[in-house]
């Protein structure tokens, strides 16, 4: 028997009826934003059975006549030439590529914003080229001493300086590859990157000690886990000797088979399977999860924990981190858009344009967040948050 994984056109028609309730109930405007994959998005389709790469294209052309697109680029990305492993080509190569392919198919690009903007050549020169071709281009420029200097953040030599985005229509989509900041926040706490300014703390058993010139080694000993947004491969090793050596132990098939089962796999399937291609990006960002959680650290980071990974899959992580917070071993850190995986937080901190925007308990940040996604303030002028 044939069952569908993912209903196309129910999704279609779902996502356009509720994006119109949603642009009369609050004043005519609504800005989405989206990923930098509005096509070609085969990741979704490899994590969805049924999904059709260009499935949310196809939904905004069901809105073509209200929809307008703004394309964010950074011009750091611009400089220093940032390619698309996918692809092969520069970001800005493929900016253009994407207003061919939205104009091609009816959909109207509005405008292209340049952030983290500071005079750079390039990017001025990229600038021109689409002034020339008849595009608006608008520049949200680099702030110094980003997050700290917040009386230069909020002037007019600050957020003042960006230029504000002119819209036309009533549904306005914002795109681009990420870049707010929340996978470099992940990669600062687990000493994977270096910070260039300020210093971080590490309190373990009631006693707060710097970690800033610490290496990742060392903050790992120290009691920090790291899951990768993009698993890494061990050729030649296994499931088993990972998860045994995250544990700093042998372990028994019963112990393999619970911790596999917290992330929906069967540890019969995989404990004698090696760490290479033969996994799927789903698999291995299982697997890696799964090593995290066999090391009991103090702090544990998930970047973007849900990514590559089926529905069923997700309610059982989600599942598994209730149980971490309940239990209250240690800390969970995760970086992630999922509403399902933000609302159990004790904690929230809203990080958009490498700056903190707001932090505090569930309770005072959740309805914030719920309550800026339903207003109609532009995601780049007001700074809407990736969190």
């Amino acid at each position: 028997m044939l069952r569908i994984g993912f209903d196309n056109e129910k999704y279609l028609r779902l996502q356009s009826e509720k994006i119109r309730e949603r642009i009369a109930r609050f004043g005519g405007k609504l800005y989405l934003e989206f990923g930098g994959k509005l096509f070609d998005d085969y990741h979704a389709s490899r994590v969805l059975p049924g999904f059709e790469p260009d499935s949310k294209v196809r939904m905004l052309l069901e809105m073509r006549d209200e929809a307008e697109i703004i394309i964010v680029i950074s011009a750091d990305d611009i400089e220093r030439s940032k390619r698309r492993g996918d692809l092969g080509i520069t970001y800005d190569d493929d900016l253009l590529r994407l207003i061919d392919a939205f104009k091609a198919i009816g959909l109207y690009v509005g405008s292209v914003s340049i952030t983290h903007y500071r005079g750079q050549q390039a990017a001025e020169q990229f600038k021109k080229r689409l002034e020339a071709m008849g595009v608006r281009v608008y520049l949200q420029h680099w702030i110094p001493d980003y997050p700290s200097n917040l009386s230069l953040i909020v002037s007019d030599d600050g957020f003042g300086k960006n230029d504000y985005i002119e819209t036309s229509r009533r549904l306005v989509v914002v795109t681009g590859p990420n870049g707010g900041g929340k996978t470099t926040l992940a990669k600062l706490i687990a000493g994977v990157v270096t910070p260039t300014s300020g210093k971080i703390f590490l309190t373990s058993g009631g006693i707060e000690r710097e970690i800033t010139d610490i290496d990742v080694t060392e903050r790992a000993r120290s009691g920090i886990a790291y899951a990768f947004q993009q698993p890494v491969r061990f050729k030649g090793l296994t499931v088993r000797n990972l998860l045994e050596i995250a544990a700093g132990r042998t372990m028994s098939q019963n112990e393999l088979c619970k911790l596999l089962g917290k992330v929906g796999l069967c540890a019969e399937e995989y404990i004698n399977r090696e760490m290479n291609t033969s996994l799927s990006g789903g698999e291995s960002k299982r697997i890696e999860i799964a090593t995290v959680l066999a090391r009991n650290a103090e702090i544990s980071v998930f970047d973007e924990p849900e990514a590559g990974i089926d529905l069923w899959s997700f309610a059982r992580l989600v599942e598994t981190f209730e149980e971490i917070r309940e239990s209250r071993k240690g800390t969970l850190v995760i970086i992630s858009h999922q509403e399902r995986i933000i609302s159990i937080a004790d904690d929230i901190v809203v990080i958009a344009a490498g700056s903190v925007r707001a932090a505090g308990t569930r309770e005072e940040v959740l309805p914030t967040l719920l309550s800026d996604e339903k207003t109609a303030r532009c995601p780049i002028n007001s700074r809407e948050a990736e969190y």
